[in-house]
Parts: structure tokens; C-alpha cells; sequence
């Protein structure tokens, strides 16, 4: 139990530090690319975001966020 909530808490810190999202902010975005429409059953859907601004436009599978 212990692990789970270090790698929680790990990755509540990581979303923080590279979005400046709150984990309630991160979960409202879906887990549904903004794109085709697939779901991060097998790997997670990235978080897209704009490098310069910081502005979050919405989640993307890795295909789209490629693409």
C-alpha cells in the first residue's frame, strides 16, 4: 500500500510541476483523446499543452500528440 502511494504522490507532484495542475484540474481532463477519441486503456494519454504559454489544450494519445 505503501508503493501505490508514493507513486501516487509522485505523480501528483509531477503533473503540479510540469502543468500547474491539481490532480482534481488533471482528472477533469479525461482519459479520451481530444482527437480520435481513443481511451488510455494501455498507456496514458498525454496531457497537450502549448511549450511556450503553458496553456493546457487538452489530453492526446500518443498517435495524435505525434501527429
Amino acid at each position: 500500500m505503501k508503493i501505490l502511494n508514493k507513486k501516487l504522490r509522485a505523480k501528483e507532484l509531477r503533473i503540479k510541476r510540469l502543468f500547474n495542475l491539481s490532480m482534481e484540474e488533471y482528472n477533469l481532463l479525461g482519459n479520451v483523446c481530444a482527437i480520435c477519441g481513443r481511451t488510455g486503456k494501455t498507456r496514458e494519454i498525454a496531457v497537450d499543452h502549448d511549450h511556450k504559454t503553458g496553456e493546457i489544450r487538452g489530453r492526446l494519445c500518443m498517435r495524435c500528440n505525434k501527429g
